[in-house]
């Protein structure tokens, strides 16, 4: 209903105060803002994925995780949102170093639809986690690769002639 709806320009104020916040590396002042906006509309499963990736940034990897969950129960999610949020539960087992949890959520997330592009990266992020040796983006091998580095060693990879995730898991 309207009349329950929050003001659009404090929304908006506040997403952009997250912006500014997390450009100057202010991750706990992020993560209130982003605590704001789930407030502002709890409805919206897009505000609380970005509370999850926050608290990741700020390596709260199970308090990121059990926002994940809390999530994933939502009536308000569609397919796309699903997949990103299995994605970025998948990006936060993977912080944390937990590359089999990491894996199973990007597999789920390559088992809904996704366009050819997503599916790839989703494929290079699963085939990272699962095999240690190829953990993309990790020039320290004791460390786990971050999610982004494993993006950045997708994009390169399949701008390649060649790819090392298989024809099956593109499509």
């Amino acid at each position: 209903a309207v009349w329950q709806r929050p003001c659009a320009h404090k929304v908006a104020e506040v997403a952009k105060e997250i912006g500014k916040a997390s450009k100057q590396g202010k991750l706990d002042e992020a993560i209130e803002r982003h605590q704001e906006l789930c407030e502002l509309e709890p409805e919206n499963p897009a505000h609380q994925l970005g509370l999850a990736k926050g608290l990741a940034d700020a390596e709260h990897y199970e308090e990121a995780l059990k926002v994940l969950d809390r999530t994933e129960d939502s009536p308000a999610l569609t397919v796309s949102i699903r997949s990103a949020l299995l994605e970025d539960r998948g990006d936060v087992e993977l912080a944390a170093g937990r590359l089999g949890s990491a894996s199973a959520s990007y597999k789920a997330a390559l088992d809904l639809p996704n366009g050819e592009s997503k599916r790839r990266v989703l494929a290079l992020k699963r085939l990272g986690a699962a095999d240690p040796d190829r953990r993309f983006g990790a020039a320290d091998r004791s460390r786990p690769p971050s999610a982004a580095g494993c993006a950045l060693a997708a994009r390169r990879i399949c701008t390649q002639r060649w790819c090392p995730v298989s024809r099956d898991e593109h499509d």
